[in-house]
């Protein structure tokens, strides 16, 4: 996976909020507007029983630069997504609760559009902000949809666009598909109007594809996958965006992986154990194999330490305390990928049936005093502020468990 700079170097993020509820504007036949009325009330009923639901969340962006260059993979980004009553909640796969902060402050810098999660599809079809047409029956994927295109002016919307320069309201209209057998909405596109010159976005189009899914006890329509496309200050950029691993979300327990039994109740919270103070030098090795063809910007990771660390002759980490964070991104140079860092965040560290916040820098192993010099000189990546590198050479990155990294704890951000 090439390393991306483009997008890297922006912050272009687009969400929606919803409108309140009201009857939606109906095209000018009788017949049609019964049929938009019975879609509006599938949609309804399926937003009003849909229970908290989380999903992991894969966001492969590339780029190119506009009437130049081919397109070319930036990143890929792996992330929790929840909706929890009409709000999206974003976490890091792997991370024990999720936080109210916006995406902006958790996702790498680049362009991500938020809102498909749900509250799109009620902004278009129960908000009362949306102007009707339909366009009768067509074929999508093998099956008979109805086509219903929509507008909605920018003075009745809350399509929001944050790029660096600033933030503004846009317009947006498009088209829906609903299957013409059951009514589920099949694909819904929108495509963004009425755009601030002092943006510098030209354009902007996002197509979601919608299926049936299996959440706790019932069945609910959910997005399946998202195709944006988005032109900013002279470059286009594509996301694929796919959605999996779909399951009830109970508040009250943080994040759950797999379907939550009937009778489990609220996790108690286990102690955290003493803050590890600063500048403890902890040996660990890496647990989780490293794979570039699948690996993704918020993976998660695990590190065992390997021995005891201790300063003034107190353990202050003991053996076998395991290390848990996220892959923070990934780097390659030349045509081959001949180096290749992945930068690995702490988040978190356990021992003793207890748990707490880990930050700490990675301790840059010494050079060799004979042999090929260390990765750590030939390739051209320091790693940040509160990270490791780890790094591997070839033309296709692989890391097997049990990569030894040094830490050097901070100062823990409760008192920075």
């Amino acid at each position: 996976m090439p390393g991306g700079r483009l997008l890297r170097d922006t912050i272009w993020l687009i969400w929606l909020v919803l409108c309140p509820l009201a009857a939606a504007q109906t095209p000018e036949s009788s017949d049609s507007t019964a049929l938009l009325e019975r879609i509006a009330s599938i949609v309804r009923d399926n937003i009003d029983r849909l229970p908290n639901y989380t999903c992991t969340m894969t966001v492969d962006r590339s780029e190119r630069i506009l009437k130049s260059g081919k397109p070319q993979m930036a990143d890929r980004v792996r992330l929790e997504v929840a909706m929890v009553g009409d709000r999206e909640l974003y976490a890091w796969p792997g991370s024990r609760s999720f936080t109210n902060r916006p995406v902006q402050d958790i996702a790498p810098a680049g362009t991500f559009s938020t809102g498909e999660f749900g509250v799109l599809v009620g902004a278009i079809f129960l908000s009362g902000a949306a102007q009707f047409v339909y366009d009768g029956v067509e074929e999508l994927n093998g099956r008979k949809v109805h086509h219903f295109a929509y507008r909605i002016p920018r003075e009745r919307s809350k399509y929001t666009v944050i790029v660096p320069q600033g933030k503004a309201v846009v317009g947006y209209e498009g088209s829906a598909w609903c299957d013409a057998q059951s009514l589920d909405l099949a694909r819904l596109e929108i495509v963004m109007r009425e755009i601030p010159e002092n943006l510098g976005v030209s354009g902007g189009r996002l197509t979601i594809d919608y299926a049936r899914v299996r959440v706790g006890r019932g069945d609910f329509l959910l997005p399946q996958s998202v195709d944006s496309s988005f032109t900013f200050d002279g470059l286009d950029g594509h996301n694929h965006t796919s959605f999996s691993g779909c399951r009830e979300y109970a508040v009250e327990s943080g994040i759950s992986f797999g379907e939550i039994p009937a009778s489990e109740g609220p996790a108690t919270a286990r102690p955290s154990p003493p803050a590890i103070p600063m500048g403890a030098i902890i040996e660990s090795k890496l647990e989780t194999e490293l794979d570039l063809a699948q690996l993704a910007t918020g993976d998660p990771f695990e590190a065992t330490v390997t021995k005891p660390a201790r300063q003034k002759s107190v353990v202050v980490a003991p053996k076998g305390a395991r290390i848990h964070g996220h892959v923070s991104g990934v780097l390659t140079s030349g045509k081959a990928h001949t180096c290749v860092g992945v930068m690995l965040h702490p988040d978190w560290i356990e021992f003793e049936g207890r748990e707490g916040p880990f930050d700490a820098d990675q301790v840059v192993p010494p050079e060799p005093a004979h042999g090929p010099a260390s990765p750590y000189l030939r390739c051209p990546w320091p790693a940040e502020s509160g990270s490791a590198m780890v790094f591997m050479e070839g033309g296709r990155f692989a890391s097997s468990s049990g990569y030894p990294i040094v830490w050097r704890t901070l100062k823990p951000a409760a008192e920075k």
